[in-house]
């Protein structure tokens, strides 16, 4: 038996090892992307069948780390995908969805997952004998705690850790644009600083932007077009703002307008980033 923890470390689950045929996990989507018809939708709070939720699956594939999906931390949101009785997948979508994708586009990297597996069986309490019939052999997790599953897997979606602040956020995002990508910025008489990122002009050093973020943050700036969105715009346009006024009193600055809701600060706001 296991036990893993989610956002609240005081609510403890219990799950049992098993090895089940990847092909009879209930995933929230199709190989293809598509959202899959018999997959209860409110287990899912992601939409998995995104332009960059798809990148990262095929990323994750393309360089399949066994140990990411077999080590067991005591998390629901990693380690060996959490399923229930029926097989659905409760946590780990994405990682069931890059494990199949290895199995059909990638056998080398998914054959490595498997001799990682056969490999440590004892550790999870199992033997050869929970191998045999399975043509494509993963481990689980299948939940034994009674639960509420879709709050369960809001939870299991809820990584748990302190988020940054929107200033913290925007100096870690400064520190990735690099200097070519801010001096060689278009902006035109008439732009603010937002309609100057919308600008075909700029639109390789915003992708060089977001290639710089972690793979699993590209899904919160990029629109289901594969666009930048209001959320991405928002937080360039605040890294551009740290970049240029973020030392000595201009950190209190830009702190304050990143930060602040008073009304007459945003107008202050909205002229400096006009000009």
């Amino acid at each position: 038996r296991a036990i893993a923890v989610g956002a609240d470390p005081s609510k403890r689950y219990e799950f049992r090892y098993r090895v089940a045929n990847l092909g009879d996990l209930t995933a929230s989507n199709l190989p293809n992307g598509a959202p899959n018809p018999r997959f209860p939708p409110e287990l899912q709070p992601r939409d998995r069948s995104r332009v960059a939720s798809q990148l990262q699956i095929d990323q994750i594939a393309q360089g399949l780390e066994p140990d990411a999906l077999l080590t067991d931390v005591g998390r629901l949101d990693a380690g060996p995908m959490i399923v229930g009785a029926d097989r659905v997948v409760e946590s780990g979508n994405g990682r069931t969805l890059a494990l199949q994708r290895a199995a059909e586009q990638y056998p080398e990297q998914y054959q490595a997952y498997v001799e990682r597996l056969r490999g440590q069986l004892k550790d999870y309490g199992l033997s050869e004998a929970d191998l045999r019939g399975i043509d494509r052999p993963v481990l689980v997790r299948e939940r034994v705690t009674d639960v509420d599953r879709a709050a369960f897997a809001q939870e299991a979606n809820n990584a748990g850790l302190l988020r940054m602040s929107s200033f913290e956020q925007a100096v870690q995002d400064a520190g990735n644009l690099s200097d070519d990508a801010v001096s060689n910025l278009v902006v035109g008489e008439s732009d603010t600083i937002a309609t100057a990122l919308r600008r075909t002009d700029n639109r390789a050093a915003v992708r060089q932007w977001v290639g710089t973020l972690p793979a699993n943050e590209r899904g919160g700036v990029i629109d289901a077009q594969g666009q930048l969105s209001a959320q991405g715009y928002e937080r360039l346009t605040n890294a551009l703002l740290v970049r240029t006024y973020g030392e000595g009193a201009g950190e209190r600055l830009a702190r304050t307008f990143i930060e602040s809701a008073d009304p007459p600060v945003r107008n202050v706001q909205t002229a400096l980033m006009s000009s």
